[in-house]
């Protein structure tokens, strides 16, 4: 049986050039690092799914690592970004969540299109 393989090792297997390994994001300036042409990402859903008894949305702290991914695709600008999450994001907080999101990488020049899988 293969042992797990944690994402960063697999990472460093598939792409054993890579200089630098963060383990937070919060860790480097996305300007300090090198151009990518597809960045994907998952922040963390709690704030918005409708999983939680009560989703805070903005108000948690957690919510900061969409924020943040959507500032490290801002500044990088790669061909493709894809961002995953809950559907709920769609709607949270009146649709405000997602009119920021949108709104940030349409702002930078993405065409950005939700897909609900």
């Amino acid at each position: 049986m293969m042992e797990p393989t944690s994402s960063v090792q697999c990472a460093l297997q598939m792409c054993p050039e890579t200089k630098s390994v963060y383990a937070m994001a919060e860790e480097v300036d996305p300007a300090d690092l090198e151009w990518v042409h597809v960045m994907v990402g998952g922040p963390e859903c709690q704030p918005f799914s409708l999983a939680s008894r009560n989703p805070l949305g903005w108000q948690d702290d957690r919510s900061y690592t969409f924020i943040r991914a959507v500032h490290m695709i801002a500044v990088q600008l790669p061909w493709l970004a894809m961002i995953e999450n809950v559907e709920a994001v769609l709607t949270a907080e009146g649709g405000q969540v997602w009119t920021l999101i949108k709104g940030t990488l349409e702002a930078v020049g993405y065409v950005v299109r939700p897909i609900v899988v």
